[in-house]
């Protein structure tokens, strides 16, 4: 079973490179600290309801796709 922080970071990682963004774009969009978002994207993070909301908001897309 694939552990759910590395499958969610692995979303998030294709969603912003679709879109053309850096960590550094994604961080400033979502005001979110880059460091935060390089460990959620390598799965090295729970990142928060919150946090994936703002996240979310930042790639312009349904919180729930990040989990399918």
């Amino acid at each position: 079973m694939v552990d759910i922080n590395k499958r969610v970071g692995g979303r998030i990682r294709h969603f912003r490179k679709a879109k053309g963004m850096t960590q550094e774009d994604l961080a400033f969009e979502s005001k979110i600290d880059y460091s935060y978002i390089n460990e959620i994207e390598a799965g090295k993070r729970n990142p928060s309801v919150k946090r994936l909301h703002d996240i979310a908001k930042a790639l312009d897309i349904p919180v729930k796709i990040l989990f399918e």
